[in-house]
């Protein structure tokens, strides 16, 4: 379905100075599940492109966010259908450039649960994943190290498919695109009861 664009011109005005600079805004209709704001300079001013659903394709008005505004938790990747560098935003950044993200391309709530490309996985529930990942976790600059994850209380299966060859690697990196990051560089399992489950996920934006 064509997205229809709402374009709004705002001013921007301090007072005791002379003048007012205009910026515009652009709007993608949604479904309520939050918004994402992407400003073209820091402190949230210049022009700004406003995000409330899934976009597998999209393009700023401009070069790169200098600042940017959330609602809830997003996927944000440099490139399209979530490819190149990817991110989760999850708080307001008055400064966005120590994030490093080129440009934007893609953008996903995350509140809902993400489904990866492809679909789902029958064997864990993929699809109906949602909400954080629980368990014990360490944040780095650009990496984060998952104990022993779990999502709504329940560990996560070291193998979600039918497709057990190099599942378990499969499994981690999903994770880590769930949580905002690119990849798995190092992960492990532990056996309860009858069941194998991810441990020491250790995700990473590289």
């Amino acid at each position: 379905m064509k997205k229809s664009l709402i374009i709004v011109a705002g001013v921007l005005g301090a007072s005791g100075h002379a003048g007012a600079q205009e910026a515009a805004r652009v709007v993608i209709p949604g479904q309520g599940q939050g918004t994402i704001t992407f400003f073209d300079a820091r402190d949230y001013r210049g022009s700004a492109a406003t995000f409330r659903s899934n976009e597998n394709s999209v393009r700023l008005p401009f070069t790169n966010a200098g600042s940017i505004r959330v609602e809830g938790r997003w996927r944000v990747c440099s490139g399209v259908n979530f490819s190149g560098r990817c991110i989760m935003v999850d708080r307001d950044y008055r400064d966005a450039r120590p994030l490093g993200l080129p440009t934007v391309r893609s953008v996903q709530p995350l509140g809902g649960g993400w489904y990866p490309p492809g679909g789902g996985y029958p064997g864990g529930n993929w699809g109906n994943w949602s909400g954080p990942v629980g368990g014990p976790q360490l944040r780095g600059e650009n990496t984060i190290f998952f104990a022993s994850p779990s999502i709504r209380g329940q560990r996560v299966s070291a193998c979600q498919g039918a497709n057990w060859g190099g599942c378990e690697q499969q499994t981690a990196n999903r994770l880590c695109n769930y949580t905002g990051y690119n990849r798995a560089i190092a992960f492990d399992r532990v056996r309860l009861g009858r069941e194998w489950y991810l441990s020491d996920v250790l995700c990473t934006r590289r």
